[in-house]
């Protein structure tokens, strides 16, 4: 498989050229998902953090939506541009590594052709600002060992601070960081100059928002975040085996290649090679407590994503290698031909919005649901009279977050229509809607409540029946998909809220 200069190049031209498209036709055709929604409101409630996450995603939302409006665009670009950003800084941390061509070509087509990437891309979590802060801040922490020059500890300060606001999960930089302080020698001498010291100075200082939001908030995110995740465990194989199936689906298919390459890079590691020791330093640690968590509790698929950055980094380098030396000719055709391959069935993420959503994500539909309850929300309205009150609810946060962004873009002169509650109206924890739909002031008021699959959830609408003077059906609402019913849900009247 030699290649000449030009064609690796060319491919690399390619490889952008594929990122770009996919993550256009994935950004405006995806529809957008509860967890998009729930993060767009943290936009609409400025604050220096939140109970469930720091910031960032909140203060790019507000910040993007203001230039750009609420549509899908407004929505996601702050995604798209961190998903962008993270590829262009592997392209640099794979140069800095001594990769060339190949690799680089590689990793481009990764972005758009590993699912764990794929997804960051177009949807609005707090994933992709992550991974684009931590990439930044390995790539600056190499670049000051290279150089030692104190833009770019400033610059690894920085990016560690901004990845710190963006979820609790960048505190993992921090070991990384020792462990490279500590074992590269050429790093190390640095200790006894002051960039590092101001790196992690400059960290802090961003970090200061949460910290204060949480001494504010008697350290509740905090506590959330930490033991709070462990209450009432036991021990099993149960989350670690759906942890095991989740980690191989992110991976395809790098996972082709994960059990050739492990040995090739543990061998470097043991051999004392500086560059093994950097990429498993910033992946490894990571990687590890999640899967030793995945014994107790449930880890989410996307909690390990910054790991993959230097994981696939050193895939790319080790494929470059067995492409240049001949040694695995098939594994590296077959990884090739896979990458257009998964690209291109991600091209067919937008038919989630057809298929039918009978569990506790729904994700459709929601734009004539909003409708809907709006109409029912003016009929009480008008039949209590002067000084009255409704709200809306929904079962779940998922589903409030989902009526609440449809019911604002039918109002967009009215910056909060109306109280949109969520589990909390059954006395249930309901993560930020404890704070922005608190139900004191609600007591003795009538709501609409949307309550959607209803054949699943029917004890949630015998609580609500013990929750105010009288519950009525107003409406049934199917939502029709190409074949067939895509969702369900009933409309209720509720009136005179008791509290829980």
């Amino acid at each position: 498989m030699m290649m000449g200069t030009t064609e690796p190049n060319r491919g690399l031209v390619l490889a952008w050229a594929l990122v770009v498209a996919c993550s256009a036709w994935l950004l405006f055709t995806t529809p957008v998902f509860p967890q998009e929604a729930y993060y767009w409101l943290y936009g609409k409630h400025p604050s220096l953090s939140y109970l469930d996450h720091p910031p960032m995603v909140g203060w790019l939302s507000y910040a993007s939506t203001a230039l750009l409006g609420d549509g899908v665009l407004g929505l996601r670009a702050p995604a798209l541009l961190s998903a962008l950003g993270t590829t262009w800084v592997g392209l640099a941390l794979i140069d800095g590594l001594g990769g060339g061509a190949r690799a680089k070509a590689l990793w481009v087509a990764s972005s758009v052709a590993v699912p764990a990437f794929t997804m960051t891309h177009f949807l609005m979590l707090p994933d992709g600002p992550l991974v684009f802060f931590w990439s930044l801040t390995v790539l600056a922490l190499w670049r000051a060992r290279c150089s030692a020059a104190l833009a770019w500890w400033i610059t690894a300060g920085a990016a560690a601070g901004c990845a710190l606001l963006s979820k609790y999960t960048a505190a993992f930089l921090l070991p990384g960081g020792i462990l490279v302080l500590l074992l590269d020698p050429q790093l190390r001498r640095q200790l006894r100059s002051a960039g590092p010291w101001v790196a992690l100075a400059l960290a802090a200082v961003l970090f200061l928002p949460v910290v204060v939001w949480n001494a504010e908030h008697h350290w509740v995110s905090f506590g959330f975040q930490t033991s709070s995740r462990y209450e009432g465990i036991e021990l099993g194989t149960h989350w670690l085996l759906q942890f095991a199936a989740g980690q191989a689906a992110l991976l395809l298919p790098l996972l082709l290649i994960a059990w050739a390459a492990l040995p090739w890079m543990l061998g470097r590691l043991v051999a004392g090679s500086v560059k093994a020791l950097w990429l498993a330093s910033f992946g490894l640690p990571l990687f590890a407590f999640m899967l030793v968590n995945s014994l107790a509790i449930h880890v989410k698929i996307n909690w390990v994503l910054p790991a993959y950055v230097t994981f696939a980094v050193a895939a790319c380098l080790w494929l470059e290698r067995c492409a240049l030396d001949g040694s695995r000719p098939r594994l590296v055709k077959v990884f090739a031909a896979s990458l257009p391959l998964i690209a291109a069935l991600s091209l067919a993420a937008p038919l989630a919005g057809w298929y039918p959503q009978a569990g506790n994500e729904v994700w459709t539909g929601w734009g004539r649901l909003a409708a809907k309850a709006s109409h029912w929300k003016h009929v009480i309205d008008a039949d209590r009279g002067p000084g009255g009150g409704t709200f809306y609810f929904c079962e779940n946060d998922h589903d409030s977050s989902m009526l609440w962004r449809n019911l604002l873009l039918r109002t967009p002169a009215d910056p909060d229509p109306t109280v949109v509650a969520a589990q909390n109206v059954f006395g249930y924890r309901a993560l930020e809607y404890d704070d922005w739909a608190p139900l004191g002031a609600e007591l003795g008021q009538d709501a609409v409540f949307v309550l959607t699959n209803p054949e699943r959830r029917q004890h949630n609408l015998d609580k609500a029946r013990t929750l105010f003077r009288s519950v009525r059906l107003a409406e049934h609402v199917d939502i029709q998909g190409l074949f067939g019913r895509i969702v369900s849900a009933d409309i209720y009247l509720c009136r005179g809220y008791t509290g829980a």
